[in-house]
């Protein structure tokens, strides 16, 4: 149990307060399904992954191990940029620690991913990387769900939700109308594939390119508590047959 201080279910509020364990070991009473849900600060922050232990303890009581390895910045297809912290910290790609990934033997791999290689470039000029081809986020995507595959494991990817800097949300910054445009191409792409849920459309504000109010951290970035639940509910129904599948 992790009964310190700060507790972890309640001090997200506190700037500065984050910690992660590097392992956890468990006696479990029965063998539990391990699932990964891997990716980039959707996952590291714990909104998202609060919401999907309730549903998981709910229908699958004390059988679901939830292996989270997101980091915070990452990306889908290019490591971290070096010039500047905390940018350095934002770790390898996504394809490149598929190793990882299939350490254990996880059944199902949900990734929230993708929308930092598309917004980094222009929060981070100083790193001199073009905002990548939809094409580019294309063929990565494919090779996520090809390395997964060849080692058993099913994947499950939401789509891209609006991605903004933080600032005035009705007004496009230098470079959001093109990151948008390119979220917009990709989520049709992403839409089309059986493994993708399309999640953004109920995450975003009606007639906007922004999250739903109720949904964002503040940022207009990241996700609320209850954006997370929202997304995790949204997600649910496909995990949930995937778990009983297997």
């Amino acid at each position: 149990q992790a009964g310190k201080v700060p507790r972890l279910n309640d001090r997200w509020r506190v700037r500065k307060s984050w910690f992660s364990f590097a392992g956890l070991e468990t006696q479990p009473t029965q063998p539990a399904t391990v699932v990964n849900l891997t990716g980039d600060s959707l996952v590291e922050t714990g909104m998202l992954a609060a919401g999907l232990f309730t549903l998981s303890q709910r229908d699958f009581p004390n059988s679901v191990t939830w292996r989270m390895t997101g980091i915070s910045g990452n990306r889908l297809a290019l490591a971290a940029p070096t010039n500047q912290l905390p940018e350095k910290t934002f770790g390898p790609a996504l394809v490149d620690r598929l190793a990882d990934l299939v350490t254990v033997s996880a059944k199902l791999t949900v990734a929230s991913i993708g929308g930092n290689d598309l917004l980094l470039p222009v929060d981070n000029p100083g790193g001199d990387e073009p905002i990548p081809s939809v094409e580019s986020l294309v063929q990565a995507f494919t090779n996520l769900k090809s390395g997964l595959a060849a080692h058993g494991q099913e994947l499950i990817v939401p789509t891209l939700a609006p991605l903004r800097l933080a600032g005035e949300p009705t007004l496009f910054q230098p470079g959001e109308k093109e990151v948008d445009q390119k979220r917009c191409t990709l989520n049709q792409w992403l839409g089309s594939q059986p493994w993708v849920v399309d999640t953004a459309p109920q995450l975003t504000a009606p007639h906007a390119t922004v999250l739903a109010p109720e949904n964002d951290f503040g940022d207009h970035l990241h996700l609320s508590p209850t954006g997370g639940r929202h997304l995790a509910e949204l997600l649910w129904p496909r995990i949930k047959g995937a778990l009983m599948n297997n």
